[in-house]
C-alpha cells in the first residue's frame, strides 16, 4: 500500500487511504483468506459498526468459527495462534479503515507502509 499511494491522488486522506486499500486488495488471490478477511472487515466497516464490535465480530468468525479457510485454531497453537499472520493482517485492517477519520497526511503514509508489510507477508506466505 506505501507504493501505491504515491499514485493516488484524490481530495483527502480518507479517499487515499480507501483508494490505496482497494488497489492493493486487487492484487490478492480471490480464492485466499487474505481477500475474504479484507472483504469481510471492509463491509463492517462500511455497514457503520463500531471499532469494537468490529474487532469482536473478526475474533468469532476467524479464531473461534474458523471462516473463509483460516484455520489456526484447530492447530491448537501457543494462545490461539494470536502471533500468526493472518488475524494479525486482519487486526491491522481494523486499524487502518477504523482511524482513518483521525490521522494527517504524514500519518498516513506511516500506516500504508505499515499495512503494506503485513498485506505482503500472508500472500507471499512469511511468517514474522
Amino acid at each position: 500500500m506505501y507504493a501505491l499511494a504515491a499514485n493516488i491522488e484524490t481530495a483527502s486522506i480518507k479517499e487515499q487511504l480507501m483508494a490505496s486499500a482497494k488497489l492493493a486488495q486487487s492484487y490478492m488471490n480471490d480464492d485466499g483468506y487474505p481477500a475474504a478477511m479484507f472483504d469481510y472487515v471492509k463491509a463492517l466497516y462500511d455497514s457503520g459498526q463500531p471499532w469494537e464490535e468490529t474487532r469482536d465480530d473478526l475474533y468469532k468468525r476467524y479464531q473461534v468459527d474458523e471462516a473463509d479457510g483460516y484455520d489456526i485454531t484447530s492447530q491448537n497453537l501457543y494462545c490461539n495462534g494470536c502471533f500468526a499472520a493472518g488475524i494479525n493482517y486482519a487486526a491491522c485492517l481494523v486499524s487502518l479503515f477504523f482511524m482513518v477519520k483521525v490521522i494527517t497526511k504524514r500519518q498516513y503514509r506511516l500506516v500504508a507502509y505499515v499495512a503494506g508489510t503485513r498485506i505482503t507477508q500472508p500472500l507471499l506466505g512469511v511468517a514474522y
